[in-house]
């Protein structure tokens, strides 16, 4: 459901037909759950040791900007998203109120990542020398990830200035 009073009316609902409703912006979804009408249910692929490693790597380097990153099944062809957490307002709704200047503070969201994006599987590839170059792609994956929620990057003169050293680097 995508009209703004959704994020309202759906809370006090318990569900439908024995369903329960659930934000896709809150929370994990297990999408595994959901029938599958084009082809057999399949399972997901294991992660790979880098990729874990990554992953704990965007944990540390984004540090307070997120509660927390874990793989995602819910992304096809985005590297990344962000969420809410299990308990508290969903993102939609967040936005709702900060727009009507009702919200106090917000919560950290949870950046999600697609394990088997070709763009996540080249950074997790990266050795240690390449530290400073994953620092950089870490913070604009989190820029990604608001810019597709239509927020602005948290600090646009960061934001420009790790674009232009990636920029600079792939033109070596």
């Amino acid at each position: 459901m995508s009209d703004p009073v959704d994020t309202f009316w759906v809370v006090p609902i318990a569900g439908f037909d024995g369903k329960p409703f659930k934000s896709v912006t809150q929370g994990a979804a297990d999408l595994a759950l959901i029938p599958r009408l084009d082809a057999a249910p399949t399972a997901a692929p294991e992660m790979s040791e880098p990729v874990k490693d990554f992953l704990a790597f965007l944990k540390s380097t984004l540090g307070e900007a997120v509660a927390d990153v874990r793989a995602s099944d819910r992304l096809t062809d985005s590297a990344v998203c962000l969420v809410a957490a299990d308990k508290g307002p969903d993102r939609a709704l967040e936005r709702l109120l900060a727009g009507a200047g009702r919200l106090t503070s917000a919560s950290k969201p949870v950046l999600e990542v697609n394990p088997q994006h070709a763009l996540i599987a080249a950074l997790a590839a990266l050795g240690e020398a390449d530290r400073a170059f994953k620092e950089d792609a870490a913070h604009l994956l989190y820029d990604e990830a608001r810019l597709l929620e239509g927020d602005r990057p948290a600090d646009a003169r960061a934001f420009s200035d790790r674009l232009g050293r990636v920029l600079k680097r792939g033109l070596r």
